[in-house]
């Protein structure tokens, strides 16, 4: 189980967590499935950077 409270988008702007649960749902699901091939993630990468960045200011 995965809670958060969060105001916005919390998959697009964290790669690494999506594909962390996507990975555990294919395990789960097949049994030790095969890693899934790498994307791209420079925009949502760029996007979390830019959140931490802006909440970090806002203190």
């Amino acid at each position: 189980m995965f809670g958060t409270y969060s105001h916005g988008s919390l998959l697009p702007k964290n790669p690494v967590l999506c594909d962390f649960i996507l990975q555990t749902a294919l395990n789960h699901r097949y049994d030790g499935a095969e890693p899934l091939a790498p994307l791209d993630d420079t925009l949502e990468l760029n996007a979390h950077r830019y959140m931490q960045e802006r909440l970090s200011h806002n203190g």
